[in-house]
């Protein structure tokens, strides 16, 4: 069986140690050659020495890549030694935390040059070279892996230089897709959440380390397939990767929506409202807090129905929600995730079509139901009839996670309509 990157060559910053290193084993275990990229000296020695250990073919690179001549000495030592690349993941970085009052402009400098500006310098060199290819007619299937932080993505006191670079790196990994993608170019970014020397302070007690679910062979296999040929059509995305999770995270978006204001002291009227609509930020975990009550959630999601806004309803959702429809319907029984919800839209949409109306909602915490007055029309018939139906809501990390309907004499409904289930 073939290795998913077999015959591919890699250049990993950052690479000697922790994160870095484990990608640069995982990548070699899948048939990968890797230039291995750090400021230590004797450390990219060691981790060169183990890849070859391993039956790997490896090199090292010791230049500071937050420089243009590092960063092009780091493609040009691939295409020295094999003649050719195919993916950069930039993985070099360092912390300076301090609150925002105490960090000085060195820590910031410093911060922003480690992380954001090499992972520019080294796409940008990367890009260059495959740009040439394409258009001298060699078809290119390239891969550029950036790394974000839930730092950067959610936010967390006493890191306002890491954070702003990581969220950088995520918007930089979106424009870049956008430009790159006609080059034959995918550009996406890992956020990781690995135990490591420069975690070590945040993360080395927790439960998660304790249980290993912090060591980074959790990451790395995410990074091997972004790196491989089957991820050749997903790009601009964000994946979160740790012992626990392997999601995508969802950047931002349009939510609650008001009319245009010309008047500043109009300003309030109009925002208070959308700010009591909207979801809160997700916590350092990437979870949307449910607020006091699931109500709140199940409030929002009708009002993004009833204004058309899907998507930001389906934000509402947990990745693993489920939906249980009455048994009697043709689209009854259990429906799993966005996939299931989309078939039973099918299989609903093959028999009727439906308004919407009155919803009321009840309860508080983790019990919510909700009422609506539903008329249904049968496309066979072209009868229609009324009926309420209930949702009982459950919720799981601040998202939808399942919803049972209940629906009250439905063969009389079947009837009402001309149609059977």
């Amino acid at each position: 069986m073939s290795r998913l990157c077999e015959g591919r060559v890699c250049v990993v910053t950052g690479a000697a140690r922790g994160i870095g290193r484990a990608y640069a084993e995982a990548l070699v275990a899948e048939g990968a050659s890797v230039v291995i990229n750090d400021v230590d000296a004797d450390a990219v020695d060691l981790a060169v020495e183990g890849l070859r250990a391993l039956g790997g073919e490896a090199r090292g690179h010791i230049e500071d890549v937050s420089t243009a001549a590092g960063a092009a000495g780091l493609i040009d030592a691939a295409l020295d030694e094999w003649g050719r690349i195919d993916a950069v993941i930039n993985n070099a970085g360092i912390t300076r935390d301090r609150m925002l009052v105490n960090l000085s402009e060195s820590d910031w400098d410093d911060v922003i040059q480690v992380h954001l500006k090499s992972s520019f310098l080294v796409t940008q060199r990367a890009a260059q070279h495959w740009r040439k290819l394409s258009k001298s007619g060699e078809g290119t299937d390239a891969r550029v892996v950036n790394t974000v932080s839930s730092v950067g993505l959610y936010g967390h006191a006493g890191q306002s230089n890491y954070g702003a670079a990581k969220g950088a790196i995520a918007s930089f990994t979106i424009t870049a897709a956008m430009e790159l993608a006609r080059y034959g170019i995918t550009v996406n970014a890992i956020c990781p959440t690995a135990l490591t020397s420069m975690t070590a302070d945040v993360l080395a007690d927790s439960e998660d380390a304790r249980l290993g679910l912090l060591d980074a062979r959790w990451v790395a296999p995410a990074v091997v397939w972004l790196v491989s040929e089957k991820s050749a059509d997903v790009t601009g995305r964000v994946f979160v990767a740790s012992g626990r999770r392997l999601a995508v995270a969802e950047g931002w978006h349009r939510g609650p929506t008001g009319r245009a204001v010309g008047d500043p002291s109009e300003v309030d009227g109009v925002i208070r409202p959308l700010l009591a609509a909207a979801v809160r930020h997700a916590d350092e975990q990437g979870d949307i807090p449910a607020g006091d009550t699931g109500k709140e959630l199940v409030e929002e999601l009708a009002r993004r129905f009833s204004t058309g806004d899907m998507q930001g309803a389906m934000a509402l959702f947990h990745p693993d929600f489920r939906i249980e429809q009455p048994p009697t319907l043709p689209h009854g029984g259990w429906h799993v995730g966005q996939a299931g919800m989309a078939e039973m839209g099918a299989a609903f949409g093959r028999h009727w079509s439906r308004t919407i109306e009155n919803p009321r909602i009840f309860g508080d915490g983790e019990t919510v139901v909700q009422v609506t007055t539903q008329t249904w029309t049968a496309t066979a018939t072209g009868r229609s009839a009324t009926v309420d139906v209930v949702e009982l809501f459950g919720f799981a990390d601040g998202r939808i996670s399942e919803i049972r309907v209940f629906q009250r004499d439905t063969h009389l409904l079947l009837s009402l309509l001309g149609a059977s289930p």
